[in-house]
């Protein structure tokens, strides 16, 4: 068993969601164990990297955008094992602050993070992963299109 999961787990019942009761937490029925490729803080938006390791997504790089992605279920080193919340999912982090319940959630060009803002810079890369529920929750379907914008 991994050591780090630090994330309060609240699987659903028959597929059916529910909004998460703590801060740090989701509901869904994925996760999977995998080893930190860095230094990971948990609620990171992270990316299964070709050499096998969780490395924090990043709309600057293809690799940290277009790739498996998930939520980091706690703060570990490099190399260290941890488990990833998979999709689907509902998310809970109380710093999120959501102004637009509805809106689009993206990969952020701020490593591991989350934005509601469309990445619109010359070269970043473009992927939807979810919407926002209410002020700290979004929905994470983690299955959204990988699109370059022209440099």
């Amino acid at each position: 068993m991994v050591d780090n999961y630090d994330l309060p787990v609240q699987p659903s019942n028959s597929g059916m969601f529910f909004d998460p009761d703590d801060d740090h937490s989701f509901v869904g029925e994925r996760y999977w164990h995998g080893t930190a490729g860095e230094g990971l803080t948990i609620m990171d938006l992270v990316a299964l990297q070709a050499d096998g390791f969780w490395d924090q997504a990043d709309a600057d790089v293809e690799a940290e955008t277009d790739a498996m992605i998930g939520f980091a279920c706690a703060t570990v080193n490099g190399a260290d094992t941890l488990n990833i919340v998979l999709a689907p999912a509902v998310v809970r982090d109380d710093t999120w602050a959501w102004a637009t319940i509805g809106a689009p959630v993206y990969v952020s060009a701020t490593p591991g993070a989350v934005t509601d803002e469309e990445p619109s810079g010359a070269g970043q890369f473009v992927r939807k992963i979810g919407y926002v529920l209410d002020a700290d929750a979004i929905f994470f379907e983690g299955f959204g299109q990988v699109t370059v914008i022209p440099e």
